[in-house]
């Protein structure tokens, strides 16, 4: 798994699942978001996108948790 990450983050260095949920990437059920969320913690990947990356989004939609440690780095 560290290698298939690594060569992830290599490939995508800004990736995170917060990131590729607001790129429309469809979730069908509130289920599957969870699936991919719980996969990225898991793999050690980011949850959390960047303010940089958002920045890029027209309405970008922040995750709770997410909001909720930006507020806190503030």
């Amino acid at each position: 798994m560290a290698r298939a990450r690594s060569e992830l983050l290599a490939a995508y260095p800004s990736i995170s699942a917060e990131l590729i949920l607001n790129q429309n990437y469809l979730v069908a059920r509130p289920e599957e978001e969870t699936l991919l969320l719980d996969g990225f913690r898991a793999a050690g990947l980011p949850v959390c996108a960047s303010e940089a990356d958002l920045k890029k989004i027209l309405k970008p939609k922040r995750l709770p948790e997410c909001a909720k440690q930006q507020r806190l780095d503030s």
